[in-house]
């Protein structure tokens, strides 16, 4: 008891520090210390599941260390300045008994964490679309808009046409096994070469996937010959606002309200 409540005093501290300079930015995965991760409820006890899984896991630490490509990250969400702990609870206490609060370990953060505005299952679509504009993080933000300018009504027509076109025919593919070779029209082909018969069929019976594919080749190609220097431009402000996070150690998975909270907060 001495000894779990000086972890969970140890982690009442860091849960109060609103200094984190020990993360290191990443996509979805951080290096932290153990003492910036916090628990939920500080005071609340571990309970361990089963008969022999304190040894277990203790023995399993010594010997192979964190190690999780084999057991899995520890994952966090994000309170502000604060990782608390999601799953992983047990290995990080065990972790902290044995190499301290300034020993560092990579931990997954999940970033729709329902308790902060995320997303949850039971959400209507229009709730579900205000939360996934609002928890958007901030790199993605110039995508977005130069999506809703240029492409959505391009994207719109070419799903629109991609539809309508599988609807009004058949995919044929599966009649290659099925139907009588050489196929009536195409006998002398099959006579002046086996292999050019092949190749025909193949584009026959494929023929609606090749539709597809032309249509989206040309779809493409407007894309990318009429936006290229707006393409060009989200990309360098999207590595602009990555390179600005980076050097003021900010999370690049934070969204607008979590950076105001931030920006508040000092």
């Amino acid at each position: 008891m001495k000894e779990q409540d000086s972890v969970d005093k140890k982690s009442w501290k860091a849960w109060n520090n609103t200094q984190d300079n020990s993360v290191v930015v990443g996509n979805l995965l951080k290096k932290v210390k153990l003492g910036k991760l916090v628990r939920e409820n500080p005071e609340s006890r571990l309970y361990w599941n089963r008969r022999g899984q304190l040894k277990k896991l203790t023995r399993s630490l010594e010997e192979e260390g964190y190690n999780p490509e084999k057991y899995g990250y520890v994952q966090v969400y994000q309170r502000d300045s604060v990782y608390v702990i999601r799953d992983g609870q047990h290995r990080t206490k065990l972790l902290n008994d044995l190499y301290g609060e300034d020993y560092e370990i990579t931990v997954e953060l999940v970033i729709n964490n329902p308790e902060d505005g995320g997303i949850d299952a039971n959400d209507g679509f229009l709730t579900t679309m205000r939360k996934g504009i609002k928890t958007l993080p901030i790199i993605y933000l110039p995508s977005m808009i130069f999506f809703l300018i240029y492409l959505f009504l391009p994207v719109l027509l070419f799903s629109l046409f991609c539809y309508v076109f599988m609807m009004v025919t058949k995919d044929n593919g599966w009649k290659y096994y099925h139907d009588t070779h050489p196929k009536k029209g195409f006998v002398w082909i099959y006579k002046k070469s086996k292999f050019l018969y092949e190749m025909v069929m193949t584009v026959y019976y494929n023929a609606r996937n090749g539709v597809l594919l032309i249509a989206f080749l040309g779809y493409l190609y407007y894309i990318l010959s009429s936006n290229w220097y707006e393409i060009l431009i989200i990309t360098a402000i999207s590595f602009s606002i990555m390179a600005i996070f980076r050097v003021l150690n900010i999370p690049q998975t934070i969204d607008i309200p979590a950076l105001i909270k931030k920006i508040r907060g000092r």
